[in-house]
């Protein structure tokens, strides 16, 4: 759960960054939407993410979809739960695809992903928020595409770069 004082100190910082000035009420209204979705360790580094990549002030929407992020990623932070094998999502219990998005007339795409529906793997891990969809009915839906295993590889390479970058030169 989100403390107020955590909420408030990095909340300021994103205002500011985005010179944004939100009436306390308003504040108080993302607080609520957020307190009990958001892990308190995971505030900071969702809202310094938002500060150093987003072009845009963010919409509550963005910070839980940051924060779930930055819980698939540290799974030591998550609720055990057993997991069953699904064929749906690789056992994962999340199927991730590419959406399009139209920004200021322009197109452009984000990766994002849904509690998978075949199976209860996403349990203790994601909220349920979060909307759930079988893979055939995303296959259905106009304009997303499902990452395989191979993409969402291809997409970390490229974020983390090559890893023979990061060695030393002697």
């Amino acid at each position: 759960m989100l403390d107020f004082e955590t909420f408030q100190i990095h909340f300021t910082r994103l205002m500011k960054w985005f010179n944004k000035k939100e009436t306390s009420v308003n504040v108080d209204m993302w607080y609520s939407r957020l307190r009990d979705r958001v892990p308190n360790e995971s505030f900071e580094p969702v809202i310094n993410a938002l500060i150093d990549s987003a072009k845009y002030f963010p919409t509550p929407q963005d910070i839980l979809n940051l924060a779930q992020d930055w819980l698939l990623s540290h799974p030591e932070k998550q609720a055990y739960h057993h997991e069953t094998h699904c064929p749906e999502c690789r056992s994962t219990g999340v199927i991730k695809v590419r959406a399009p998005e139209r920004r200021a007339s322009q197109l452009f795409h984000r990766n994002t992903f849904y509690r998978c529906k075949h199976c209860k793997n996403w349990e203790g891990r994601l909220g349920t928020w979060i909307p759930a969809k079988f893979r055939w009915e995303l296959e259905k839906m106009r304009g997303l595409e499902i990452l395989t295993e191979r993409q969402e590889q291809k997409e970390i390479e490229t974020v983390a770069g090559d890893p023979k970058d990061l060695l030393p030169e002697f």
